[in-house]
């Protein structure tokens, strides 16, 4: 979460242990997977997430397809993410949404699907004047050109930087929140009473 992918690597080298539960193994695989994505090892990092078919991994699945510009990849993928979300257009949508739909309609624009593009504006526009980021969203969804007079390089590599990272890095904090709270404490020894003194 300090963006130090090296020494999250070297924790987990420094910590490998046959006993450790599965669950603990898998959270350590995704996070291993993220360390050497962000080292700019992605095929790495794919093959150790090849058995897993969590969410969490198909997160980490789509950010390097996102790095590696696979645009007619991406885009279906985190509109897959979204599923049917444009159908409550009543309730604003989680930043993790908001960033999946920046990400597909970004994608879309770059692979010139104009078809997908189209569908994907006809279904979310009623709930972006409810969004954080109304217009980067409208931006997004209207098609990134060479005359809108919006570097897209510049789009990508501010959402590369920083929401996927923002969005995995609070979900982890929470995460870790929750399971300090759900943690047994350990009952305290109960104090021997002092000797009495004789006399």
């Amino acid at each position: 979460m300090n963006r130090k992918p090296e020494l999250a690597l070297q924790a987990i080298n420094d910590s490998r242990s046959t006993l450790l539960p599965g669950p603990l193994n898998a959270e350590r695989r995704l996070i291993e997977a993220r360390a050497w994505n962000e080292l700019g090892k992605p095929d790495h990092a794919l093959e150790i997430l090849a058995p897993d078919k969590s969410s969490e991994a198909t997160d980490i699945r789509n950010e390097i397809a996102w790095r590696k510009k696979a645009w007619t990849d991406v885009g279906p993928a985190f509109e897959k993410k979204l599923g049917d979300r444009w159908k409550s257009a009543d309730t604003a949508m989680s930043e993790d949404e908001e960033n999946s739909l920046l990400r597909s309609a970004i994608s879309y624009s770059l692979a010139k699907d104009s078809k997908s593009l189209a569908r994907l504006k006809q279904r979310y526009s009623p709930l972006v004047d409810k969004a954080r980021q109304v217009d980067a969203l409208r931006l997004a969804l209207d098609g990134i050109d060479s005359d809108s007079g919006v570097n897209p390089t510049q789009v990508l590599s501010t959402l590369s930087q920083n929401d996927q990272f923002s969005g995995w890095a609070s979900r982890a904090k929470e995460k870790f929140r929750s399971a300090s709270l759900k943690a047994p404490t350990q009952p305290t020894k109960p104090s021997k009473a002092p000797a009495k003194r004789q006399g």
